[in-house]
């Protein structure tokens, strides 16, 4: 099931952003109800938002970024499953890496990391069964996701869909 959740947490690009999105205000009355007072809540709300495309809530925990709106593709957990979505969210465990932890990203690449990302604004994250780490930074006392590594991923992904579709007849 924790593939299921994985998958469905990370979406799937459908089409190249067309429009940038503003940014949320920062002092609006629902991003300030998000708990992002732990690196570890921060990136829960985070994949929540995006598995459920809750744009304020995913405002509130990402750090800014001009293509956001990526982060908002792909299809959105069925209502029929939110609860037990959430519910697994919740109890996922996730493990806050240190200088010099080693991690396999897919490839069999190595990831090392370096005393640069971690401090007391800055950690390192692995949500149980994810593929690649996760960067959070504190900004004005609240942790955001750095969603940098995400819309990269999306973006290649919807590059490789099209250019498997675009492919010219022999």
């Amino acid at each position: 099931m924790l593939g299921f959740v994985l998958v469905l947490a990370a979406g799937f690009p459908t089409q190249a952003a067309q429009v940038k999105t503003p940014p949320a205000s920062a002092g609006s009355a629902e991003a300030s109800k998000v708990d992002a007072s732990t690196p570890e809540k921060a990136l829960r709300a985070f994949l929540v938002a995006m598995a459920t495309k809750d744009e304020t809530t995913l405002r509130a925990v990402t750090l800014p970024t001009d293509d956001f709106a990526w982060l908002l593709k792909g299809q959105a957990v069925p209502a029929e499953h939110l609860d037990e979505f959430k519910r697994m969210m919740a109890e996922q465990p996730i493990k806050t890496l240190k200088v010099g932890d080693e991690f396999t990203l897919p490839g069999n690449r190595k990831f090392k990391v370096p005393a640069s990302d971690i401090a007391d604004d800055k950690a390192v994250l692995v949500p149980e069964g994810a593929p690649t780490p996760t960067r959070v930074r504190k900004v004005d006392g609240k942790w955001k996701v750095d969603a940098t590594p995400i819309i990269s991923g999306r973006k290649a992904a919807e590059a490789a869909r099209m250019k498997k579709t675009a492919k010219p007849k022999s």
